[in-house]
C-alpha cells in the first residue's frame, strides 16, 4: 500500500509480540514505526512530531486508550487512532467511534487488516485535505449528539449540502457551539445503498437566524467515519454533486 510508505506510525501495547507483530507489517509497506508501550509515551511523541496515524492496544503499559484518543485530539482532529486487540470486549463499534477512535478491532485480528484500516483513513484525511468544493443537497433525518449533560436533537429531512469534507445542516433552534465537537448520525433514504453514516464532527460555524437568503443551520467538518462510510460518501458526491445556496 504506497499510502504508507514513508508515514510515521505510533504503534502502543503492552505486550511486546503484540507490538513486533503489529510494526513488521507496516514496516513492510516502508512506513516508519514508533513503538511504545503506553500511553503517555504516544502522546509524547505525538507531541513532538507529525504523526501520521497512532495504533493502540486495548491493553497498555499505562494510561487508557480512551484517555489518549482524547489527548491525541487535543493536538490535531486530523490523525486517525485505531484501537484494536483483546481486552476491548465490552466495548462496541459505536462506542469506539463516539470515543473518537477511526476503527476498532477487538480480541483477534489479522494485523494486515489493521494496515488496510490505517489505509483508508490516511487516504479519507487526504481526500479531505484536497478541499474539493463539489456538494449535494440531500434529505435525510441526522441526529446530533453534543453538549455537557450530552443532549440529542433530531431533525428531519433537513437541507443539506453534503461534501466529502462535512456537510451544512439546516436548523432553526438547539444549536450546538461554535468549535465544540458532536457525534452524528445522517441516515439516508433506503433506495441508497450506504443508508446510515455515525461519525464525528467538528462545529465550524453557526447561523442561527436567516440572513442574505441563506437559511439558518450549522457548518459542520467532519472528523472521523468509517472508512467505509468515506469511500461511499467520495462516490456518492461525485456521482451526484450540485451547487445548491446555502
Amino acid at each position: 500500500m504506497e499510502i504508507l510508505r514513508d508515514k510515521i506510525i505510533v504503534v502502543a501495547a503492552a505486550e511486546s509480540s503484540v507490538r513486533d507483530a503489529v510494526c513488521a507489517e507496516f514496516i513492510a509497506h516502508g512506513s516508519e514505526v514508533l513503538s511504545v508501550t503506553g500511553a503517555v509515551e504516544a502522546y509524547e511523541i505525538a507531541r513532538v512530531r507529525q504523526v501520521d496515524v497512532v495504533l493502540s492496544a486495548c491493553r497498555l503499559s499505562s494510561g487508557e486508550p480512551r484517555l489518549l484518543v482524547s489527548d491525541i485530539r487535543t493536538l490535531s482532529h486530523e490523525t486517525p487512532v485505531i484501537l484494536f486487540g483483546e481486552g476491548g470486549e465490552s466495548i462496541t463499534q459505536t462506542e469506539a467511534l463516539h470515543m473518537g477512535f477511526a476503527a476498532f478491532f477487538p480480541a483477534t485480528y489479522p494485523t494486515a487488516t489493521l494496515a488496510e484500516s490505517a489505509a483508508r483513513n490516511l487516504w479519507f484525511v487526504e481526500e479531505r485535505k484536497k478541499k474539493k468544493v463539489e456538494r449535494v443537497a440531500v434529505a435525510a433525518q441526522v441526529d446530533l449528539t453534543f453538549g455537557s449533560p450530552p443532549q440529542t436533537v433530531s431533525i428531519k429531512a433537513p437541507v443539506l449540502n453534503l461534501s466529502r469534507g462535512g456537510m451544512f445542516l439546516s436548523m432553526e433552534r438547539s444549536f450546538p457551539a461554535l468549535n465544540t465537537k458532536v457525534f452524528f448520525t445522517l441516515a439516508f433514504p433506503p433506495l441508497i445503498a450506504h443508508p446510515k453514516i455515525e461519525g464525528q464532527a467538528l462545529v465550524r460555524w453557526v447561523r442561527e437566524r436567516p440572513a442574505s437568503g441563506h437559511m439558518s443551520g450549522v457548518g459542520l467538518e467532519f472528523l472521523q467515519i468509517s472508512p467505509d462510510a468515506a469511500i461511499f460518501l467520495n462516490s456518492y458526491v461525485e456521482r451526484a454533486s450540485t451547487r445548491p445556496k446555502t
